[in-house]
């Protein structure tokens, strides 16, 4: 399974915001034991260190984008992308930015606390406890509990 993760739900790992956490920790475990592969766009990159620089600081911030690095797989944001979303009928652009990576990306779901926002989408979008769900019961035994 491929899913493209919405920088909100990266977010609430990082910043460890709660209710969220333990969904969005435990699809970056899932992805860590190749349950998964966990994609993520480069906007959300930027919009993650962006947010990350105010609230923690920017060696954090940076030590973070390295992290990601490592475990996701970057979708690229170009030109075709940014036409892709251009042509979508969504309101929100960056919505539309992600819906396209997840495209091109070949992604089976994009992981959002907001899946309103991608009614247009043409890959479905789920929250991270549905995903969480979906896993545990497509692994039964609960493997990606987060730890």
């Amino acid at each position: 399974m491929r899913i493209l993760c919405d920088t909100n739900v990266v977010l609430d790992v990082l910043l460890r915001r709660e209710p969220w956490y333990a969904d969005g920790l435990a699809i970056f475990k899932a992805g860590d034991d190749n349950h998964c592969t966990c994609c993520l766009s480069a906007l959300s990159l930027a919009n993650i260190f962006y947010v990350g620089r105010r609230q923690v600081g920017i060696e954090r911030s940076r030590a973070a984008i390295g992290n990601l690095l490592d475990r996701f797989e970057i979708v690229p944001v170009d030109r075709v992308t940014l036409e892709i979303a251009n042509a979508m009928l969504g309101s929100d652009f960056e919505d539309n930015i992600q819906s396209a990576c997840a495209v091109l990306a070949r992604t089976n779901f994009i992981v959002t606390r907001d899946p309103g926002g991608y009614q247009h989408s043409r890959i479905a979008a789920i929250t991270p406890g549905e995903l969480r769900e979906r896993m545990r019961t497509a692994w039964s035994g609960g493997a990606i509990e987060p730890t």
